[in-house]
């Protein structure tokens, strides 16, 4: 089964770059993260596939970071593979009663964090594929607030017995957030790969850190794994995966 995940960066490469990707790229299950609600049937249709979408944050006014709000901003997954189950959970303002304003009061994690899982049905079994955006840092550096959002995060991800993981982590590998997540999952990004943002388009430029994981339990094995530039502001990964 192939799986691509990208964090889109809203509208901004859609049409240009994200969907001519995922045409040639033709996989069977899609994750992406800063999505505009407005755009996901847009992709569902262009990909022929079924979407799934969980707001973060409502994108209102405009900002340095999005100069172009669309509103209603989250993750989506989409496939075209008989689907068994789809599920979501908030793990950070889980509570909260209206959904947040992106950057309110200047806070860049004035936002929901939300995982999303579907299970999918390939070859006659069930593979469950997850995505989030997790908590942002300044330079990436591991803080308490991301190591209190990680430990909610585990929380929804324990009750998963077995799942690919994949999505915009937030925390460059070789420092304490990533470390984390390696300790509990298999790190299926290729040891060689130093950077997953693309400084072709990103704000900051080029930035050597790997933020972009893809994530395994045992049952689950991963190869032909590639970090694709090109594509937006972070790059591309694409998997082969199977199941034992």
């Amino acid at each position: 089964m192939k799986l691509v995940s990208i964090n889109i960066e809203g509208h901004r490469h859609l049409h240009e770059r994200v969907l001519p990707f995922l045409k040639r790229e033709k996989p069977d299950i899609v994750c992406l993260q800063e999505v505009f609600e407005i755009d996901v049937p847009v992709i569902a249709e262009s990909l022929g596939m079924t979407s799934f979408f969980r707001p973060m944050t409502d994108v209102s006014q405009p900002t340095i970071h999005i100069p172009k709000p669309l509103g209603i901003f989250g993750l989506a997954q989409f496939t075209s593979l008989p689907i068994q189950q789809q599920q979501a959970a908030d793990y950070v303002k889980a509570d909260a009663e209206k959904l947040p304003a992106f950057f309110e009061n200047g806070d860049p994690n004035a936002m929901k964090r939300v995982v999303l899982w579907t299970t999918v049905e390939f070859e006659g079994q069930p593979y469950t594929i997850a995505t989030t955006h997790f908590t942002w840092s300044t330079h990436g550096d591991p803080t308490e607030e991301q190591q209190r959002d990680l430990d909610s995060l585990f929380k929804v991800l324990d009750t998963i017995p077995e799942l690919v993981i994949c999505g915009d982590f937030n925390a460059p590998r070789g420092r304490r957030t990533f470390a984390r997540l390696a300790e509990r999952y298999k790190d299926n990004i290729p040891p060689e790969v130093t950077t997953s943002v693309d400084g072709q388009f990103h704000k900051a430029g080029q930035l050597e850190l790997m933020v972009d994981g893809l994530f395994s339990t045992p049952e689950y094995q991963l190869s032909q794994v590639k970090v694709v530039g090109g594509v937006s502001d972070h790059k591309a990964i694409t998997a082969i995966i199977q199941r034992s």
